[in-house]
């Protein structure tokens, strides 16, 4: 969603709409919502606008309206609007999330949860103010009830994206969670399907899948996700590698933190590697078995799991064997933090010409691993001399 197309498609039907109900509050409140989801948030605000001059008293959408201002972090506009919705209908969920929103920008996370509570007992079915209820007890480090809150919101509208179990914000929010309270087999699910389902961040989760799956000492799986990692800013030269061609970018992840899609050859739904990299994300416990939580069948996620199963051919040879790595992009704190690992990891089993090349790109940049890879790098050479 968000295409030019789809811009095109929603605006065709959109303008028949409105040709019949000019000045139909609910149709322009669905294209502020609409614009809202494309996080368009100044076009959004416009239509709210000029639909309050239309028709000052209604409050459809206008939790959608705070929501915007809570973004922008505007608590001014925020508190007229609260202000202005309690004097026109008080006890309405619409007005109390708004009233929320301005308590949570305010940093009140206790009122806050007030007002979102009381939304939910005038309305049991308002699943939107359980998402803003989790976030709120994140705030208050009451990882429990934040759980209890986002899974309502899952189960409450599962015909709405925001509710629906693979809407990545809304993993990454229990993903959070569950890391919180230390329940990390929990936290390594949803944080998988994160990766499937917004490869955008992968470069962040995939350091927190290899990390997470570290600290319950499974390190043959983290090394797997680090090498993914790896893949965005380094192509392995080799035999095996000759004819691998590597379409990797880098997109300001200084500041974003997130990288692209991995891109790579050879991959297509229902392949081999397609099938390999779906059984890697399967949500497995640390003993092997599967996880309470349901997640969807290989067949379902095809075409999501082919995305990411693009890389699985170059990490295979990052494990198994190379001459060299020739780097395409900056090593930031994710690649140092990869390559330091793969590097500590191969040279507990020995291989020490791969252990050398991981851990000399580390000492390329200064970093929180340069000093520790270039004494491994002093044991590697006294070593091999």
């Amino acid at each position: 969603m968000g295409d030019n197309s789809s811009d095109q498609s929603f605006y065709k039907y959109f303008n028949q709409l409105k040709s019949i109900l000019p000045k139909s509050p609910f149709v322009t409140g669905m294209e502020a919502v609409y614009l809202y989801n494309l996080r368009k948030f100044d076009e959004a605000l416009n239509v709210f606008e000029s639909r309050y001059r239309e028709d000052p008293f209604c409050l459809d959408f206008v939790d959608v309206h705070s929501n915007i201002l809570y973004v922008m972090n505007d608590i001014k506009r925020l508190s007229e609007l609260a202000a202005e919705c309690t004097r026109i209908q008080r006890h309405r969920p619409e007005t109390c999330c708004v009233v929320g929103n301005y308590y949570s920008l305010r940093g009140e996370h206790e009122k806050s949860t007030i007002y979102f509570e009381r939304a939910l007992k005038l309305d049991p079915d308002y699943y939107s103010a359980y998402t803003l209820l989790g976030h709120e007890y994140m705030h208050m480090k009451n990882t429990s009830l934040a759980i209890y809150a986002y899974r309502n919101a899952i189960e409450s509208n599962k015909r709405d994206y925001r509710a629906w179990p693979n809407d990545y914000r809304m993993n990454m929010a229990l993903a959070n969670c569950y890391e919180s309270s230390n329940q990390i087999s929990l936290a390594i699910e949803c944080y998988k399907r994160v990766l499937v389902e917004s490869p955008e961040n992968q470069i962040s989760v995939l350091s927190k899948l290899a990390k997470l799956n570290n600290d319950l000492g499974l390190k043959d799986p983290a090394a797997r996700y680090y090498r993914l990692l790896v893949c965005s800013y380094l192509s392995p030269l080799g035999d095996d590698a000759s004819n691998t061609k590597i379409l990797g970018s880098y997109h300001n992840r200084k500041t974003s933190q997130i990288g692209s899609p991995l891109s790579f050859q050879n991959a297509n739904p229902g392949s081999e590697n397609s099938s390999n990299f779906s059984s890697m994300l399967r949500p497995e416990n640390a003993d092997g078995s599967i996880n309470h939580l349901s997640w969807k069948s290989d067949a379902e996620n095809t075409s999501e799991i082919s995305e990411l199963g693009r890389g699985i051919e170059s990490s295979k040879i990052l494990e198994s064997g190379f001459r060299e790595l020739n780097v395409f992009a900056e090593i930031d704190e994710f690649a140092a933090e990869a390559l330091f690992f793969l590097g500590s990891y191969e040279l507990d089993r020995g291989r020490k010409v791969m252990a050398k090349e991981y851990l000399k790109h580390v000492t390329t940049n200064y970093n929180q691993f340069s000093d520790q890879a270039s004494k491994l790098l002093e044991s590697i050479r006294t070593t091999i001399n």
